[in-house]
């Protein structure tokens, strides 16, 4: 993505949820939930799992999953 003439990298939602439950602080949790409730539809799921299982969070992303109610 360009802003003001340079190239700028933007985040995908599913890469910060994941950096959320690598750092798991109580804010950064709180900021994931936060985050999956409002992008829950639009959440690539089956990105975001790869992307746990590359980083060897699996068990941690199912299990915060379904605490929210999600899985």
């Amino acid at each position: 993505m360009k802003i003001f003439d340079q190239m700028a990298y933007v985040q995908k939602v599913e890469d910060l949820i994941i950096a959320k439950l690598i750092y798991k602080s109580q804010q950064d949790l709180e900021d994931a939930f936060s985050i999956v409730k409002r992008q829950q539809a639009g959440l690539d799921m089956i990105y975001l799992s790869k992307i746990a299982e590359l980083e060897g969070l699996e068990d941690q992303l199912n299990n915060f999953l379904a605490k929210i109610g999600i899985r």
